[in-house]
């Protein structure tokens, strides 16, 4: 066999300027970004909150995406479902959040998604995805499984030549591959790994059968192509081996390829291969020249056409450390901890930071430590694709069975698709407006007037002429919203209109997990529960909530002094609204005529009464329902507010030009019984940041004898660094004894992700 060398070499600013600047160009108009969730600690129960971190940023340079973004997280149940959506804020790429874990959650494996609007331009596959572990009253013993999947290294099994082929998804038994004709040609035992290198030369092309035990599937072998052996180096100053291979006949002897190595945006070299009369060819190129992390090796024709392509770790030389000192490796429980960081680079000159902070009792988790993903690992690695074990080898393994999904090459120099989302930092509900009957959309131009009953935000949009809509809210909202509208066409109302929200959810796979309930009792959820249980036990009750203010007040003090307002105390009351209305309260008309009631309010400036029914609120519920209104009891009514004035209602637009009724009742909590309106949707707000506590609750403080426990003694999804890259940050000790860590995540202002850990321990203070 003969080796052909590479007979061109360079770097892309000299002889690739061309291919850099189309991938420029790409990743100026796509702009990849990815998402990163730090929680603060390995594994939750039911009913726990799992506070996190979350970071948006570049994917190219790792810089934090600017401005206010919409994130929205989905909780992944074993079978695909999702069991738990919520969207929250950051600001200029960090920030923090929480997940309230429902009582409901069976014991298991879970699977959390994080992305944002613009990173669904690009699908699922590239959300952020990390395990989150549910503990039961008995540990979980999961494994990983899969269907049996065989990928030859390159993508493409070439006939004649020798392949190396990965194996993934089982973890005993056999390799068995097999000819068209069932002849057995090779047979290996599988690594315990899960992931099997066999070096394996088809001796034809056509399809051939790889068996393991009794799983089984196909890899084709092509009579032409170009077989990849990568060979990477251990360190950053070291060298990378490849080596092409093509079969003795093959047409591609006689052509000119190249080998590209690209890392996001950056283009790190350029190389022409020719075998002309040999088969073989080899590369060397030193680490130091690429980026550290994932890189893409291609094969291509000139013409662009990838023949080969290949992910490989290029290794990181350490250039910042964080630096973690405490006052003492053991403490005493219910003692105060103090922890000093610095960071800065390998001459020990300061380094600015981003970086969340996290404490917990590390001996709760022993049994389970969960499938963690540091944002070093997740950043060097990418998406799902871990180190293993420690281990250069597996790992390599795992990355020849691995796809570059940011980009092929024909992508980069092909036409580029059009966006269908942007990045998003407000809330958004878009939609069409169908017909109430039929459940067809209704194909017109329409005006739709909507009121934010939390917000008391008054909006006003037009449909296109397919009737779909689409609304940013102007302000943030956190809680449940009623979002009430009103739909026309020429100024006059479509009764037979309303509105239908798209859901904008997504399906998932299921978890490629088994797991099977212990005999072992779990540790942290019998803590969990022990802690719940005495926290009820010692909880002090006698807070008391400050009063809240009326919620139809937030709609009163944008519409003003009522125009006319009855307050039903200072009359002799009538036994019926209908009767009240005739007698008491001014401008509003009631009539019944052929067994029909109408109500109208007779509007001053325009000299003749409403059109229409005016809106009423009722104990700050908004509804256009008058029935509802003439069937309350006038005994039930404190105060009944008249608004006529154009002025006052043209605050709200088209909803309240025939008038507005403002009432006031004796009930308690009568606004959640007040009846809906047809043409009311109901918004979920976003999920609110609340602080880490730091302190001791109430009742702990006030009985010294009261317990102190909890998992995580502290959590910061953004700790701050002074001008010399130093942070302190101090925690009272509970009363758990046993083994802590402080765990690090950090981010540097040129975008290199680090992390630090370090334990310490309490024992038990007797007083």
């Amino acid at each position: 066999m003969r080796i052909a060398f590479i007979i061109f070499l360079c770097s892309y600013s000299v002889c690739a300027q061309t291919i850099s600047e189309q991938l420029q160009n790409y990743y100026a108009y796509r702009k990849p970004v990815v998402a990163h969730l730090h929680f603060n600690q390995p594994t939750y129960a039911p009913g726990d909150t799992a506070y996190f971190r979350a970071a948006l940023l570049d994917a190219a340079s790792l810089l934090p995406i600017q401005d206010f973004q919409l994130m929205y997280i989905d909780v992944v149940s074993e079978d695909g479902h999702v069991v738990l959506h919520q969207e929250f804020r950051i600001r200029d790429g960090w920030g923090g959040n929480q997940l309230a874990i429902p009582e409901s959650f069976k014991p298991g494996l879970y699977k959390v998604y994080a992305y944002n609007d613009w990173m669904k331009n690009f699908g699922k596959e590239f959300f952020f995805n990390s395990e989150l572990f549910i503990s039961g009253s008995h540990a979980l013993q999961c494994s990983k499984q899969g269907a049996l999947k065989a990928k030859a290294e390159g993508g493409t099994l070439v006939a004649g030549v020798q392949n190396r082929i990965i194996v993934t998804g089982t973890l005993s038994g056999s390799v068995v591959i097999q000819d068209a004709s069932g002849k057995v040609l090779m047979q290996q035992p599988v690594d315990s790994s899960g992931l099997t290198s066999v070096l394996f030369t088809p001796p034809v092309a056509g399809t051939y059968t790889i068996k393991v035990n009794r799983e089984v599937t196909t890899i084709p072998a092509k009579p032409d192509g170009v077989a990849v052996m990568f060979i990477p180096s251990s360190s950053s100053s070291g060298l990378h081996r490849l080596i092409l291979t093509v079969p003795v006949e093959s047409a591609l002897r006689n052509q000119e390829l190249q080998v590209l190595v690209s890392h996001h945006n950056l283009l790190a070299l350029r190389a022409t291969v020719k075998f002309s009369e040999k088969n073989m060819a080899m590369l060397t190129f030193p680490a130091k020249s690429l980026a550290p992390g994932i890189n893409y090796l291609s094969v291509n024709r000139l013409s662009g056409e990838t023949l080969a392509t290949r992910v490989f770790y290029n290794p990181y030389s350490e250039s910042v450390k964080c630096n973690l000192l405490l006052d003492s490796q053991s403490f005493q429980t219910r003692q105060s901890i103090r922890v000093r960081l610095k960071v800065s680079d390998l001459q020990n000159n300061p380094v600015q930071a981003r970086i969340s902070a996290t404490v917990y009792n590390q001996d709760l988790f022993r049994q389970r430590t969960g499938i963690h993903t540091s944002i070093d690992d997740y950043i060097r690695w990418t998406r799902d694709i871990r180190p293993l074990e420690n281990s250069a080898h597996l790992s390599d393994l795992l990355l020849i069975a691995s796809e570059w999904l940011w980009y092929r090459w024909e992508d980069v120099s092909g036409k580029l698709p059009e966006h269908q989302h942007l990045f998003t930092g407000y809330q958004q509900i878009s939609g069409n407006v169908i017909n109430r009957d039929t459940g067809e959309p209704v194909k017109d131009r329409l005006r739709i007037s909507l009121l934010n009953s939390v917000t008391n935000d008054f909006y006003e949009i037009n449909t296109n002429e397919e009737g779909a809509f689409s609304l940013s809210f102007l302000f943030p909202f956190y809680t449940e919203a009623d979002l009430f509208y009103r739909i026309e066409k020429n100024n006059k109302k479509l009764n037979e209109a309303v509105l239908a929200l798209h859901n904008p959810g997504y399906t998932y796979p299921p978890l490629a997990y088994s797991c099977n309930t212990t005999s072992v009792p779990d540790h942290y959820y019998n803590y969990a529960r022990q802690h719940r249980q005495i926290t009820e036990s010692y909880r002090y009750f006698g807070q008391t909530e400050k009063p809240k203010n009326k919620p139809e007040n937030l709609i009163e003090q944008e519409l003003g002094e009522p125009d006319a307002m009855v307050d039903l105390d200072d009359y002799i009351l009538f036994p019926t609204m209908q009767e009240t209305l005739h007698e008491i309260i001014p401008y509003l008309q009631y009539r019944k005529a052929g067994g029909r009631e109408t109500l109208r309010m007779y509007i001053p400036e325009l000299a003749r009464s409403g059109e229409e029914s005016p809106l009423f609120i009722i104990d700050g519920a908004i509804t256009d329902q008058a029935d509802f209104f003439l069937q309350l009891k006038p005994s039930d009514v404190d105060k009944i507010k008249i608004y006529y004035s154009q002025y006052k209602t043209g605050k709200l637009g088209s909803l309240s030009h025939n008038g507005v009724v403002v009432v006031e009742t004796k009930l308690p909590d009568y606004a959640t019984k007040v009846a809906a309106s047809s043409r009311t949707l109901k918004i979920k707000g976003l999920s609110q940041s609340i602080s880490f506590p730091k302190k001791p609750e109430f009742w702990q403080e006030y009985n010294s004898r009261a317990p102190r426990l909890r998992s995580t003694l502290y959590f910061n999804p953004v700790l701050r660094l002074n001008e010399e890259g130093e942070a302190n940050f101090t925690f009272t000790a509970t009363d758990d004894v046993g083994t802590f860590v402080v765990e690090i995540e950090g981010l540097t202002t040129e975008g290199i992700p680090f992390t630090a850990k370090k334990t310490f321990t309490i024992r038990y203070r007797a007083d």
